[in-house]
Parts: C-alpha cells; sequence; structure tokens
C-alpha cells in the first residue's frame, strides 16, 4: 500500500508542477545605486536573475517584468511607456494581435508608479493557480518610522507594497526583499499565502548587502538541493543563499552585517533558520519555482560572473588589505576565474 501511496502522491506533484509550469511569472526591479559600482552591480544581478529565469527556470519571456533604474544605453533620462524586450521579440515572432498586448503600456522604470503598474497587471492576468515571486534588488533606508526600497522618484514602503499585493488571492506569492534595512518588509507585507524574505534581520543592518548574488544562485545550482528530489524549493533556496552570504564574508575576513529572514505562516515573525517542519519554512517547502535542478553552462556561467564580481568588489576595497593579503586574494580568484572559463570551454 505504501507503495501506491507514494506514487499517487508523487504523481500529484508532477500534477502541481505542470499547472505551475504554465503560469509562473517572475517580478525584478533593480532599485536606484547611487552611485555608478551601485548602479551597473545591481543592473547585472537583475539581468543574471532574467537570465535565470529563461535558461535556468524554464520561465517563458512574457512572464518576466524587469524594471531597473540604469538607463539603456541611447535612451532618454525620463521613463516612457514601452513595450519590454519579451513584447518586442513576440511581435517579431507572430504578426497577429499579441495577447500580451497589456503590457505595452507598462514602463520600464523601477519607479514607485510603474512598480505599483506591474503587481496591477499580474492581478488581472496571473491564474489562481499561479506562482509569482518578486524580487527586490538595490538599497533600502530606515529612518525613524519610515522603512522604505530606495528607487528613482519616491520611495516604495511595506504599506505601498502590501496594499497593492492585496490583488492576489489564491495564487502563491514571494516578495524577496535582498537590500539593506529589509527586515521591516517582512512584518509589513507578512500575510497568509504569502512567502516574505529579507536579507537582514534588523533595520539598522543597513550596510550593502550580498543575499541577491546568493539567491539567484540558489535558484538554479544543484547544490541547493539538499534533499536531492531533483526539485529546489523556495526554502532550499533560502537556506543556500544564507549559508553562501555567511561564507563570502568569511573569506572575506568581515562581521557578517546581514541575517536573512523568512516568514511564510502570516505571523510576521521570520525565522532566521526556517525548516520544513516549521513554525516558518513548510509552506517555503512547497514552492517549487524551479521544477527541476539545473547543472550546466549556465552554473559555470553564473559561477564566471560571481568571480567578476568578487574581483571588482576585491579591487574597490584594495585599500582595506595589506599588500601581500591583497595580491594573494587576487590570485586565488583570477586562479579560479581560469579554471572555470577553461572547464566552459571542454567539450
Amino acid at each position: 500500500m505504501n507503495w501506491q501511496r507514494n506514487g499517487l502522491l508523487a504523481l500529484l506533484v508532477l500534477a502541481c508542477q505542470a499547472v505551475s509550469a504554465d503560469a509562473r511569472y517572475l517580478v525584478i526591479v533593480a532599485g536606484i545605486g547611487g552611485e555608478p559600482y551601485y548602479t551597473e552591480l545591481f543592473q547585472r544581478w537583475a539581468t543574471s536573475l532574467e537570465d535565470v529565469g529563461v535558461r535556468g527556470l524554464g520561465l517563458d519571456r512574457s512572464n518576466i517584468f524587469t524594471l531597473t533604474s540604469a538607463a539603456p544605453a541611447g535612451a532618454a533620462a525620463t521613463d516612457a511607456p514601452a513595450i519590454n524586450r519579451a513584447q518586442d521579440e513576440h511581435k517579431q515572432r507572430q504578426a497577429a494581435p499579441s495577447p500580451d498586448a497589456p503590457r505595452a503600456g507598462l514602463g520600464t522604470t523601477a519607479s514607485r508608479e510603474n512598480i505599483l503598474q506591474v503587481i496591477e497587471h499580474l492581478g488581472t492576468v496571473a491564474p489562481s493557480d499561479a506562482m509569482i515571486m518578486i524580487v527586490l534588488i538595490g538599497h533600502g533606508s530606515a529612518n525613524q518610522n519610515r522603512i522604505a526600497f530606495n528607487v528613482p522618484g519616491p520611495d516604495i514602503t511595506p504599506r505601498e507594497l502590501d496594499q497593492a499585493l492585496s490583488v492576489f488571492d489564491d495564487q502563491q506569492l514571494a516578495i524577496i526583499n535582498t537590500t539593506p534595512s529589509s527586515a521591516p518588509f517582512v512584518s509589513g507585507l507578512s500575510a497568509p499565502n504569502r512567502i516574505v524574505v529579507s536579507a537582514t534581520s534588523t533595520p539598522a543592518e543597513n550596510h550593502h548587502t550580498l543575499f541577491a548574488a546568493h539567491w539567484i544562485d540558489g535558484l538554479m545550482d544543484a547544490g541547493a538541493d539538499t534533499n536531492k528530489d531533483s526539485h529546489i524549493s523556495l526554502l532550499e533556496v533560502f537556506q543556500f543563499a544564507r549559508r553562501a552570504t555567511a561564507r563570502a564574508y568569511e573569506d572575506d575576513g568581515r562581521i557578517l552585517t546581514e541575517h536573512p529572514l523568512l516568514d511564510d505562516n502570516g505571523d510576521g515573525k521570520g525565522a532566521r533558520e526556517p525548516s520544513a517542519t516549521g513554525p516558518d519554512g513548510a509552506n517555503a517547502d512547497r514552492f517549487f519555482f524551479n521544477p527541476r535542478t539545473n547543472t550546466g553552462t549556465l552554473v559555470q556561467e553564473m559561477a564566471t560572473r560571481r568571480l567578476l564580481e568578487h574581483i571588482e568588489r576585491l579591487k574597490r576595497d584594495k585599500n582595506t588589505y595589506s599588500s601581500d593579503d591583497y595580491f594573494e586574494r587576487l590570485e586565488q580568484l583570477l586562479v579560479e576565474l581560469a579554471l572555470n572559463q577553461r572547464a566552459m570551454n571542454q567539450p
């Protein structure tokens, strides 16, 4: 009887994933950088996540909404209603009117207005069985009683975001705030049927965070699949990103200044170490945005990107190291980069 029951459960899981695979939506918001280094970094992370969404997770490009603060080449400084790349590609493939036509009126700059418009749009098109992940990348601020995600123009607060998210009912929803001072978003956005993740455990953790990079990696790195079931749950992504973030600080010889939280039971109290048995983590353990673990060239490409980012960060912080320590760290990174490139070039 056990094998029959287990077989039935497996079929039900696969059936649920088949439905969700066609109704997965990814919203990527790269907020304002404040200086060229961070503006470029946030743009790269947004681009990497978009790439992972298409090539690693198998999402339809029309289901990915990317808003950034970096002006595209040749674009005017002000944002105007524009059809994003996914819509352009769809028009090239098909002359008939696109079913994604409502997207034509959505802006591409990560302004508060555009963020709210994208959420409103998804509220009208996402079916009840949809899985929606919203990822906030950038800077956050906590000034007295005002908590916000920093974007061009007026910042967006947890309360404004929570009101906008009320358009969703039965959909599975995950909001990932990877910014400094993001902890208050957990209590501000907590609700039934929502998974809320923050990069920090208090608003006082206001230094630049690395959590976004490791969250992106965890979505498609087979190493995140700790139970080896060939599926990566959102809980496993969180655990992977938390461990990788702590390891990055340790490797740099720095004190850990970000402690991620996850809340998925609606009580507004995030856990640093959630688990499949709860109280936080049980719902995230059933949220499979990636139906299969993904290995191969994309993983190696992501490793190359992370190594290049690490080299850039090391060069930027060169004055904080002794000369010998700096060149030793640089040499190690360059060797890793060379080995990874050689592995990518092998047939």
